[in-house]
C-alpha cells in the first residue's frame, strides 16, 4: 500500500461563529513516513490554531512530531519555510499544542509533515480546527 491521509484537503467541517470562519480538520494517515506530507486547502490566509492533537496509533515508530510550511518541498532543517509562528510540539507519541498559533499563509493551502521516527508503516490520527483572523 502507499501513504494515504484520508480528511486531507478541504475542512471536514466548517462553521461561521460572529462573521469568524472555524474550520475542523480530522485527519487519518496511513503508510506513514518521515516525509510523508498532506494539505489543508482552503484554509484563511491570516488565522490561527485554536486546537491541535495527533497520536501515533500503529507501527513500527514511537514519536511524532509536526511541522507545519507554505509550500511544498519547503523542508529545511533549520526551519526555513516554516509557517510563520507555528511552534512546533516536542516529539511524543501523542502531541497537543501549537494552541492559538498565529500564522500567515502566502496562499490558502496548508502543507503538514507528522514526521514520524519509524518505518513507512506507521499510522496516525491527526484532529486540527483554524480559526480565520488573528486574536
Amino acid at each position: 500500500m502507499a501513504y494515504a491521509a484520508a480528511g486531507s484537503g478541504a475542512a471536514t467541517i466548517t462553521r461561521s461563529v460572529n462573521g469568524r470562519s472555524i474550520q475542523t480538520w480530522v485527519i487519518t494517515e496511513t503508510e506513514l513516513a518521515a516525509t510523508s506530507e498532506y494539505t489543508l486547502t482552503g484554509v484563511p490566509r491570516q488565522g490561527y490554531i485554536s486546537f491541535y492533537q495527533s497520536e501515533l496509533t500503529g507501527g513500527s515508530g514511537s514519536t511524532i512530531r509536526p511541522s507545519f510550511r507554505n509550500a511544498t518541498g519547503a523542508w529545511a532543517a533549520d526551519g526555513s519555510g516554516s509557517v510563520s509562528n507555528i511552534v512546533r510540539p516536542s516529539a511524543a507519541a501523542g502531541v497537543q499544542g501549537t494552541t492559538d498559533s498565529k500564522f500567515y499563509l502566502t496562499a490558502g493551502t496548508m502543507y503538514i509533515r507528522t514526521t514520524v521516527d519509524g518505518s513507512a508503516d506507521n499510522t496516525a490520527t491527526t484532529y486540527i480546527t483554524i480559526v480565520d483572523g488573528v486574536p
